[in-house]
């Protein structure tokens, strides 16, 4: 019973693992793509912010979803 309880357990945290390294990868292609085609946006720190937000919420949580 304790080794199927640590493996699901495993599995979550794997998950989360993977999770959060896409979506830091996604965050980070984004910033990269916006400084070269929207740098006026990307220099504004509220611009990047709703930059890197839209792509949290629209793209890397329904992943992880």
């Amino acid at each position: 019973m304790e080794k199927e309880i640590r493996r699901h357990f495993s599995k979550i945290g794997f998950a989360y693992l993977a999770g959060s390294i896409v979506i830091y990868a996604i965050q980070f292609l984004a910033a990269m793509v916006g400084k070269k085609f929207v740098p006026g946006v990307m220099a504004d720190a509220n611009g990047s912010f709703i930059l890197l937000m839209l792509t949290m919420y629209g793209i890397s949580m329904p992943f992880m979803g």
